[in-house]
């Protein structure tokens, strides 16, 4: 039998007049903390800054960890390198307990993967299997779950191990497969929430997901269930 490793993830990175989505991440907090989940923050240098004490603080209370979701803005390879430096150096000042190890964004430029491997990165987030489009990504012939990515080309396994390709959020692999809608068959709250499938009062669908998910560890010696909700998701204001 197998083990099933159970991951959330949250982006919070947005960050506008040295404000941050404060509100959303304590109440991911507040509902996974009890549970006994752990998060990885998608922080920049700009959030990880303002948010500094409070993720210092779930940190040492939680495992709470973070990673670096970066803002690269150059064209040219030496800059982009320079810019995912700066930007993990920024994150490290103002957490110096953080490690940095994993990135999030730009996974589809195809310098990125090789600069991260250059910088010492052991992951990428971001990766969608058979999503075409949305959100300007498209991975088809992406394995699913997490594989060590050939950098010189990020939807090949690599025949070793190296930089990790992670999954932005788990898909229901069969039904994502015969809809052909990967974007709507996943384990984030919006994605089932606006199908239809899954409702406050109503999570039925994601017990099974998740139970065939744990079924697999049978087969399987790692088996990997990663779920994310973004933290600005998570808040609201009255228009």
């Amino acid at each position: 039998m197998g083990q099933l490793y159970y991951m959330f993830a949250s982006l919070a990175a947005r960050h506008v007049n040295g404000r941050t989505c404060s509100e959303g991440m304590n109440l991911l907090a507040h509902t996974l903390h009890p549970r006994g989940v752990k998060i990885t923050w998608l922080v920049s240098p700009e959030s990880a800054h303002i948010m500094a004490g409070t993720l210092t603080a779930w940190h040492g209370d939680f495992g709470d960890d973070v990673a670096l979701c970066a803002h690269i803005t150059a064209r040219d390879r030496a800059d982009k390198k320079a810019q995912w430096a700066e930007q993990r150096d920024a994150v490290c000042r103002a957490l110096p307990w953080a490690k940095v190890s994993v990135a999030a964004g730009h996974h589809t430029d195809p310098d990125t993967a090789p600069i991260l491997a250059e910088l010492g990165f052991e992951g990428l987030w971001g990766f969608c299997w058979e999503q075409i489009e949305v959100d300007g990504i498209t991975d088809r012939g992406c394995p699913w779950g997490l594989y060590y990515l050939d950098p010189e080309q990020r939807l090949r396994p690599a025949p070793e191990r190296g930089l990790v390709a992670m999954e932005w959020t788990a898909r229901d692999l069969l039904k994502s497969f015969h809809s052909g809608n990967p974007c709507l068959y996943s384990t984030d709250p919006n994605d089932v929430a606006r199908g239809g499938i899954c409702s406050w009062e109503n999570i039925d669908y994601w017990r099974g997901l998740a139970d065939n998910y744990r079924r697999n560890a049978r087969y399987n010696d790692h088996v990997f269930l990663l779920q994310h909700q973004e933290a600005h998701e998570m808040e609201w204001t009255e228009q």
